[in-house]
């Protein structure tokens, strides 16, 4: 909160849409509310023991807004990140998806533990309905914990991308040569780096 302050205090209006949402949910979709964790101490990432005690300020607020809006027991927790394994238990009639789109361990990077995410991880694989992944190594990585997992593959706006000139480029580049680029990020488990190097040492005008 802190920093949201510092960095934006030029900006109130940015301000007050936190506060807004940090307060109650905020409706962004005729079906579609967002509700703000209350991650008052920083450290969650890396201690168990902060982590605790933002959860119970956040379950409280979650489980509230769960029963204002009609959700039951009987409904879907949709997990994506992790760190939303601290709710499982909050919802144990619940069915449970869990949409796996990165190796959340290996990018953990210094400000998260490695072993937390895994093992966040992996309650989340043992409790979930359902898994989908979205590259055949996440497929290897996951499906051996989970019978019901499913290859997902990343979607794309085709028509976006289908007339080169369509939109401007981003940057300037010499004429006359073919320029290569890439969107999405430069995962190992996702990104063909061989084919890049291959392309790249056998057009190096390219």
């Amino acid at each position: 909160i802190l920093r949201l302050l510092v960095e934006n205090w030029r900006s109130p209006e940015k301000i007050w849409a936190f506060l807004r949402r940090a307060t109650w949910p905020v409706q962004i979709g005729s079906q579609l509310y967002v509700l703000a964790q209350w991650n008052l101490i920083p450290g969650s990432r890396e201690s168990a023991l902060i982590a605790t005690f933002n959860h119970y300020l956040n379950r409280g607020r979650v489980l509230l807004t769960a029963y204002l809006f009609g959700f039951g027991q009987n409904s879907t927790v949709w997990i994506y990140d992790t760190e939303a394994a601290e709710y499982l238990s909050a919802f144990p009639e619940s069915t449970v998806v869990y949409d796996c789109v990165d190796d959340h361990a290996a990018q953990a990077g210094a400000d998260r533990n490695p072993e937390r995410v895994r093992a966040e991880e992996q309650h989340i694989i043992n409790r979930a309905n359902l898994v989908t992944v979205t590259s055949e190594r996440l497929l290897q990585q996951k499906g051996s914990d989970n019978a019901n997992t499913h290859l997902v593959m990343n979607a794309g706006d085709t028509e976006a991308f289908a007339d080169p000139n369509g939109a401007p480029w981003p940057f300037e580049f010499e004429q006359g040569s073919p320029v290569i680029g890439s969107v999405g990020a430069l995962d190992s488990y996702k990104y063909d780096f061989d084919l890049l190097y291959d392309v790249a040492a056998a057009h190096m005008d390219w």
